[in-house]
């Protein structure tokens, strides 16, 4: 589940595009944009169409990723931006990490993590755009690529999410550090991670990992 925040019902009931508030333990982003089978389905055979699964060649079936609904209207964006970043009233650095729900490996989420970086880098987010994505399979290496699954070995999928704060623009360095340092620092008992937020980090960036 996408964790709900104190500061999330405050900031949707402050938006005139949404009709009533979440409940305190629905999915923050599903109620903004609606539920999952209604996003932008992302196949990985039209992002890595080199890529391997299982050692054989992608095939069409495989769904790489959902982003928002292509008929998301600006007010959803900046609902959903103005819900997760709503402590970044400062420049000062925070961090909230979760410790219920869903933990997955730490060297999945970073796998996972350069490739979100890639594909944000040509979303033109600078200067206070946001990008995010649910995702589910992480390249292993060599382009072999596996589901994303949570520490008792079943499939899961991974809501990853950067925002640019006014004034700057999109660097894919700062992307990998911010995501990178959240997953070392948000850690289970083992090398796992159910995941969290940093607002301000680098005083440029916010991000927001959330296993499923």
């Amino acid at each position: 589940m996408v964790h709900l925040t104190t500061f999330l019902t405050t900031a949707i009931l402050a938006s005139t595009a949404l009709s009533a508030p979440a409940p305190a333990d629905s999915d923050a982003v599903t109620s903004i944009y609606g539920p999952l089978d209604t996003w932008t389905p992302v196949k990985l055979i039209d992002v890595y169409p080199d890529a391997l699964v299982d050692g054989l060649p992608v095939n069409d079936s495989v769904i790489y990723s959902y982003e928002p609904p292509a008929s998301a209207t600006l007010a959803q964006h900046d609902a959903l931006s103005a819900a997760l970043s709503a402590r970044s009233l400062s420049k000062r650095e925070s961090q909230t990490c979760y410790r219920s729900g869903t933990y997955v490996f730490q060297s999945q989420l970073q796998s996972a993590k350069n490739t979100i970086c890639s594909e944000a880098s040509g979303k033109s987010i600078d200067n206070g755009g946001s990008y995010g994505s649910f995702r589910s399979w992480y390249d292993a290496g060599g382009n072999n690529w596996r589901h994303i699954q949570n520490s008792n070995g079943n499939d899961a999928t991974v809501w990853f999410w950067i925002k640019i704060h006014e004034g700057n623009v999109f660097n894919w360095n700062l992307c990998f550090n911010g995501f990178y340092k959240l997953i070392q620092n948000c850690h289970g008992s083992n090398p796992d991670s159910a995941g969290g937020v940093i607002w301000g980090y680098s005083e440029k960036i916010d991000v927001q990992i959330d296993p499923q």
